[in-house]
């Protein structure tokens, strides 16, 4: 999107928390807000991908550039793959979450097994009937 619920969400939590960190994340095939915060990814050419809001190559949307370099502690690569699978796991427990959705619960799962059980707040921000 444009970053500005990313931008109004993060400034709240950010200023009720101080110990929140907040994390992004890209599709493989377009990291625009990864190469925001990390700088170009040399020889890298943007792809078509299903993650619609995100990956937005072209236009530039001062909401997101500054979530991304002032809000967002990370920002996370996901390969297709990994939230489709997410999103089958997600439907066999009734919940029809659309394809960023699933990208985002794939990336927190990954990180609550990483890092002791952290508690996370996740955004299912799409249903699956929106694609």
């Amino acid at each position: 999107g444009n970053g500005s619920t990313l931008r109004g969400m993060g400034e709240a939590l950010c200023r009720d928390n101080l110990k929140i960190r907040l994390f992004g994340f890209d599709p493989a095939a377009a990291p625009n807000a990864y190469q925001i915060k990390y700088g170009k990814i040399p020889g890298h050419t943007p792809h078509v991908h299903q993650l619609f809001g995100v990956g937005v190559w072209g236009i530039e949307f001062p909401h997101l550039i500054y979530a991304v370099q002032e809000l967002l502690d990370d920002v996370m690569i996901i390969e297709d793959e990994q939230w489709r699978q997410a999103q089958r796991e997600l439907r066999e427990i009734g919940y029809d979450v659309g394809n960023t959705s699933a990208a985002a619960y794939s990336l927190a799962r990954d990180f609550c097994r990483r890092h002791n059980n952290q508690r996370v707040l996740i955004v299912f921000y799409d249903a699956a009937d929106h694609y």
